[in-house]
């Protein structure tokens, strides 16, 4: 299910990315959505600091660029007002 929420923000099939990265994404995507008691900001810095330490080379742009539009669609409330 959350690979079909984040298809859409993606150039690429889910995949063929790094391992890694596709559990961080299913990760920050999960809290996005289920825990909105955690800030945007925390989830995202949090998921491009984790996709720095043990993704693959510049996979962390790719993370934040995904995560960034998977929150201005599921948080239009919180983004919005950013």
């Amino acid at each position: 299910e959350l690979v079909g929420e984040l298809s859409p923000f993606m150039d690429r099939a889910f995949e063929s990315l790094d391992t890694i990265e596709q559990v961080i994404l299913k990760m920050a995507a999960w809290e996005l959505r289920n825990a909105p008691e955690l800030p945007t900001p925390i989830i995202l810095n949090e998921a491009v600091d984790l996709a720095c330490r043990f993704g693959a080379e510049k996979g962390h742009s790719f993370v934040n660029a995904v995560l960034d539009k998977v929150a201005r669609d599921t948080r239009q409330h919180e983004t919005a007002s950013a």
